[in-house]
């Protein structure tokens, strides 16, 4: 470690730095950004470092930190989508008058309404094809 970039502690009150002498409550912005700075030099030791490892333990810390996060986001992001699909299911039982009924019958409401969804799809992928096929020929009869 060369001693030219060093910065000791005893050298921070001679510098533009955080002065840990100076007990005053710090007045602007930048006095406060400065002795946040020398506390958190001091406590982990980065006041000792080059700046280049400086800036490298930042990058790491950084890294760190952004990776907690990416583990964290998504469990907060399956609480949101849970609220959602609660919010969702509310709007479906309050437009169609399940909310009045007990648990066992909306089973029976929503069977019969699932089995007409399903009625449907079958009946749209099986038939609409020909269905179309047809009436595009009888289109093209009238119009030749």
């Amino acid at each position: 470690m060369s001693s030219k970039f060093a910065l000791n502690p005893a050298d921070v009150a001679t510098t533009d730095r955080y002065d840990p002498s100076n007990n005053i409550y710090p007045k602007t912005i930048m006095d406060k950004i400065r002795r946040l700075h020398y506390t958190f030099g001091i406590t982990t030791g980065f006041i000792l470092l080059d700046p280049w490892e400086m800036v490298i333990m930042n990058i790491i810390i950084l890294l760190c930190l952004s990776f907690i996060l990416l583990a964290v986001i998504p469990g907060f992001l399956s609480v949101f989508r849970a609220l959602y699909y609660l919010k969702l299911n509310y709007q479906y039982e309050v437009t169609t008058g399940l909310y009045m009924l007990e648990s066992w019958e909306k089973y029976i409401v929503n069977g019969v309404v699932c089995a007409g969804f399903a009625l449907v799809a079958y009946a749209t992928i099986n038939h609409l094809p020909s269905q179309s096929v047809s009436l595009l020929q009888q289109l093209s009869a009238y119009t030749a």
